[in-house]
């Protein structure tokens, strides 16, 4: 599990050990990451942590070199590392929108494309990439973040049928808005902090969303939609989507500006 220091990266660590699973996590934050192992040893899993930037090459290859040595094998990888964004396009940078990219994007294909060798060797697995709403459904002002999880769930959908015949399942994660870090730290510019404010229906804890998670791996769904409030906006956005695009553009238009300084 990338990103697993915290939020819903922590979550999913505790959840997949109650359910008896051993851990492999990896995350920047090596504090944050062995406190979630403790709690996870609690629970009687065995855990490796890894600290690794996930957006450097070399990092990498030691990280998945260091697992394939003291592991042995990975049966299930999360793609779970991410940052977020608030901006209009204008007021974006491209150092802005090479750092999304490069955690939200290009590292979760680097790190898949170096464990499915494996998993092809140890006669299957499972790789799970955590997306969001914002992979089904545009959210203005919040274009970098969107292209990074559209991308992130055309890359599993395609995965997944090119890799079934090895019996590698492949699953994708698109939740609305988590209680975790990246809804409170995500950098926004041009707009009131009030913006991070959302309907009830479209929040969930990081407890709940990972035990749907969990559990839709178990059930090797296509898609996961751990919540009640995202799976209508969806189901909207197939069968009515003018009626969700003009939903989204009274929102987005309410959302009080504030002058970039």
């Amino acid at each position: 599990i990338t990103g697993a220091a915290g939020g819903l990266g922590s979550a999913m660590a505790l959840e997949f050990a109650s359910k008896g699973a051993n851990l492999i996590l990896a995350d920047v934050n090596e504090t944050g990451m062995k406190e979630v192992a403790a709690r996870a040893g609690e629970k009687g899993s065995s855990v490796l942590c890894f600290v690794a930037d996930i957006t450097r090459e070399d990092e990498l290859d030691s990280l998945v070199q260091g697992v394939m040595k003291k592991a042995g094998r990975v049966d299930v990888l999360v793609n779970n590392a991410g940052v977020g964004m608030v901006s209009e396009l204008m007021h974006t940078t491209w150092e802005e929108w090479n750092k999304i990219l490069s955690v939200n994007l290009i590292a979760p294909i680097q790190l898949t494309r170096r464990m499915v060798p494996h998993m092809l060797s140890a006669g299957g697995g499972c790789v799970v990439n955590i997306a969001s709403m914002a992979g089904l459904v545009g959210i203005a002002g919040m274009a970098p973040y969107t292209v990074t999880k559209f991308g992130l769930v055309g890359f599993s959908e395609s995965l997944r049928i090119e890799l079934a015949r090895y019996r590698i399942q492949v699953n994708v994660v698109c939740p609305g808005i988590v209680e975790t870090p990246i809804l409170y730290n995500s950098p926004i510019k041009g707009f009131d902090d009030g913006i991070r404010k959302a309907p009830g229906i479209m929040v969930a804890s990081p407890q709940k969303v990972a035990r749907n998670i969990v559990e839709g791996v178990r059930r090797n769904k296509r898609l996961i939609i751990p919540a009640r409030g995202p799976r209508f906006v969806y189901f909207l956005k197939k069968h009515f989507p003018r009626t969700v695009e003009f939903l989204l553009k009274k929102a987005y238009l309410s959302f009080k500006r504030v002058p970039i300084s």
